[in-house]
């Protein structure tokens, strides 16, 4: 970031949740891409379950620093 901001820049961190449960994540597919094309609500539906990988973090740990 230092280095492709000025200084004082804000910075916005946007990150997905992660659905505790592969039923959970495909009724947020299914309420939130219901009409994209499939291809998207693959991704997305994807992108959500990544947790299962140990990508997404734990509901503590935005209070831990990094």
């Amino acid at each position: 970031m230092r280095e492709a901001a000025r200084p004082g820049a804000l910075v916005l961190i946007v990150d997905l949740m992660c659905p505790p449960s592969a039923m959970w994540a495909e009724s947020l597919v299914v309420t939130y891409a219901a009409d994209a094309p499939e291809v998207l609500r693959r991704d997305f539906r994807n992108s959500l379950l990544l947790h299962t990988e140990g990508v997404c973090a734990k509901p503590d740990d935005h209070d831990k620093p990094r």
